[in-house]
């Protein structure tokens, strides 16, 4: 069970999709450890490793928005700010729940990143790609 970055989930923006594609190096990996039914520990670390690397993911997005003034910035930082949140409160259910359905968990995953993806980057980065570098 993995999410398979293609074409489907490329922004054209080279930085972007580099991001997005670790994420999903991240989230798979997550997913991987917790299907085989690692050690809470392995599992704490692997999704603290997806929320460290969402953070520094949106810390670059809000700033090229910043940058290149996005009108749709407030908005797109205020999904990444309530997707973090959602993240953190996931972390208990998942996390704590070993025995939880793998499925559900990916269907969570899947769901979120190929709508942000697909929505608000592909928005951003048509945007970005249209702007002259600063």
């Amino acid at each position: 069970m993995s999410i398979v970055f293609d074409g489907s989930l490329r922004v054209g923006h080279d930085q972007i999709d580099r991001e997005h594609q670790a994420i999903v190096s991240h989230i798979n990996n997550f997913l991987e450890k917790l299907a085989t039914r690692q050690d809470r520990a392995v599992l704490d670390s692997c999704y603290q490793a997806i929320m460290d690397y969402m953070v520094l993911h949106f810390s670059h997005e809000n700033e090229l928005m910043r940058i290149h003034k996005f009108s749709d910035r407030q908005i797109h930082e205020y999904r990444h700010e309530k997707l973090l949140v959602e993240l953190r409160e996931r972390s208990r259910y998942i996390l704590g729940c070993p025995d939880e359905d793998l499925a559900d968990i990916m269907s969570f995953f899947h769901d979120w990143f190929v709508f942000h993806i697909k929505t608000c980057d592909a928005k951003l980065a048509d945007f970005l790609n249209r702007r002259p570098s600063p």
